[in-house]
């Protein structure tokens, strides 16, 4: 009998639709097993979105529509049950990781990290 593979259900919320287009297409492609389940370019209204879609885990912005990625993230962490959540930043720092992590999020990932990388973080947050 063959093992049946989980799909993991993301949501990637991030201002620049380029980017959002990129992830879309090119993550699946690399990791048939994520599924991108939804994409968002404004913060309001995201935990909505969230709520509805029920992802296993939520991409956030750093600086995403204006406002800090930390101060959505801490929104979305109230949800019941709450996603996982990954802080997408263009550079990291160690006060940036530990800030994101007293806000809720799982995971701080740069996002110049390849894919396959990407792949694999995502996977060890939601699969363990």
């Amino acid at each position: 009998m063959q093992e049946e593979t989980r799909t993991i259900r993301v949501l990637v919320a991030d201002d620049d639709p380029t980017i959002l287009r990129l992830v879309e297409t090119a993550l699946p492609l690399a990791a048939p097993d994520i599924e991108i389940v939804g994409t968002e370019q404004h913060a309001e209204g995201l935990d909505e979105v969230v709520g509805r879609l029920r992802p296993d885990l939520v991409m956030v912005d750093h600086h995403f529509d204006a406002r800090d990625g930390i101060e959505v993230g801490r929104e979305l962490s109230r949800l019941d049950p709450p996603p996982a959540l990954v802080l997408w930043t263009g550079t990291t720092s160690a006060e940036l990781r530990e800030t994101a992590e007293q806000a809720g999020f799982v995971s701080v990932v740069e996002k110049d990290a390849d894919l396959e990388g990407l792949a694999a973080t995502i996977r060890h947050i939601v699969l363990s």
